[in-house]
């Protein structure tokens, strides 16, 4: 988060542009731990004003033990911080601080063949997390989707697009 911080403030300061400017986030599968994170703890967090998530990872803890590599790879990213590693990976997975997520728009596509990141545990679970307190999120559910696929799937990968850049406008 602090690094797109300063790539933000960075090309805010080149090109001349208002702190104010409008955000929008996006990631897919850890991607959307990252995009979560960022609204969360993120400078610029009370810029954004949308976030996209396509396949995401929403339960850090169960993803640790989802598949032989997230263990591996759940420590490289949170074992510099300096507190445990599962009080590192507690404070970042999404599903524990819905409470603080900002009152805006939420799109998240998720396929039903995913096979990486399984739809039950993930979106499944945290999508009607998110609506029962009262946020704004559209679910689109992909039948025969994989993993982050939506370049094999033009309908969601339409929406997916469509919704990112309709905070241009």
């Amino acid at each position: 988060v602090e690094e797109i911080d300063e790539i933000i403030a960075a090309t805010l300061g080149k090109y001349g542009l208002p702190d104010s400017i409008p955000l929008v986030v996006f990631g897919r599968s850890m991607g959307g731990v990252g995009a979560t994170n960022f609204i969360r703890f993120s400078r610029y967090k009370d810029r954004v004003k949308g976030c996209a998530m396509n396949s995401p990872v929403t339960d850090l803890e169960y993803h640790s033990t989802e598949r032989p590599d997230c263990a591996a790879t759940i420590y490289r990213a949170y074992s510099y911080y300096d507190i445990p590693i599962e009080l590192a990976v507690e404070i970042h997975s999404p599903v524990n601080f819905i409470d603080e997520m900002p009152d805006i728009p939420y799109l998240i596509v998720h396929g039903d063949a995913d096979k990486a990141v399984n739809k039950g545990a993930h979106s499944d679970k945290y999508v009607p997390a998110m609506r029962a307190k009262g946020y704004n999120v559209t679910y689109v559910e992909v039948a025969g989707m994989e993993h982050v696929d939506l370049a094999g799937n033009p309908e969601a990968r339409k929406l997916y697009l469509d919704f990112i850049a309709s905070f241009a406008k």
